[in-house]
């Protein structure tokens, strides 16, 4: 974690950025780095060392001589200042490819001021939305005006040859970081990778695991062996055992008489008539 003076000393470097750009003192803008970088998204295009930098600011500054900016909000990140403004100007000069327009702009930005281990600015890293500036400064065109509509066809072409430039290969190589995860999506990941193996495996690994019974010639397991595969050691019921059981059973039965059914059915025929059924028997 970054301690508190670190953070001081962030803020006050950024802030001194940011106003030397608007005093346009490019000695003092360039002092804030030991190598000067900046990487703008929007055109995926880089700036790196003070003399290609120094042509950043030049191009800038003969489009738009008074480009200012107002400070939405100041944040900090482990290795970085992370900033929110609005960036605003007059289209006084060409931009690249596109003609002067004279219209205004504000545009809200964010720029990534990144630091390495020793506490140097390493980089200014730039996102805005270069549509919503177009859409400002051609926008803003009388269209009324025949002389404005060569103006906007020009804009738009230079804005095409603009666009059509090969990326920086930093900024599109990119790495993906590894970062925690959390429990839920970790299994989740688990059991979308146990789904693609497949239902046949997922049937081997069950048949794997299931203990197969023994069947007759007719392919019905036969009882015996299946108690015989559950019972504990010591314990196997043979078919002798099992023939005595019925015998004492059948014994016992006889022993007890006839059922109430029968002795019911035999009430019956001495009286002639059948008694009277109870409720809830079935017949």
């Amino acid at each position: 974690m970054i301690t508190e003076e670190i953070r001081a000393a962030r803020q006050q470097l950024v802030l001194d950025h940011f106003e030397d750009e608007v005093r346009q003192e490019w000695d003092d803008v360039l002092s804030t780095f030991p190598h000067p970088h900046y990487e703008l998204i929007p055109t995926m295009t880089v700036h790196d060392g003070g003399d290609q930098v120094r042509g950043y600011y030049h191009e800038t500054r003969v489009a738009f001589p008074d480009q200012r900016h107002e400070i939405i909000a100041l944040r900090h990140a482990d290795d970085a200042v992370i900033v929110e403004f609005w960036l605003i100007g007059t289209h006084r000069g060409p931009l690249g490819k596109i003609p002067a327009t004279g219209g205004t702009f504000r545009v809200r930005m964010t720029a990534y001021f990144i630091f390495d281990a020793a506490e140097n600015l390493v980089c200014e890293r730039v996102y805005f939305d270069t549509l919503s500036m177009l859409r400002q400064l051609i926008g803003g065109l009388n269209m009324r005006n025949p002389k404005n509509w060569l103006l906007t066809v020009r804009c738009l072409r230079g804005l095409l040859r603009m666009a059509g430039g090969e990326p920086h290969p930093s900024l599109v190589d990119t790495v993906e970081p590894e970062l925690a995860r959390r429990p839920a999506a970790a299994a989740a990941t688990a059991e979308a990778t146990a789904a693609e193996v497949g239902v046949s495996d997922a049937a081997s690994a069950v048949a794997a695991t299931d203990t197969p019974a023994s069947t007759t010639a007719d392919g019905t397991a036969t009882a015996a062996e299946s108690v015989t595969a559950t019972e504990p050691a010591g314990e196997t019921v043979t078919a002798a055992g099992a023939e005595g059981a019925a015998e004492t059973a059948l014994g016992a039965s006889e022993a007890a008489g006839p059922p109430a059914e029968a002795g019911r059915d035999a009430d019956a025929d001495a009286s002639g008539s059948r008694a009277p059924e109870r409720p809830g028997t079935a017949r």
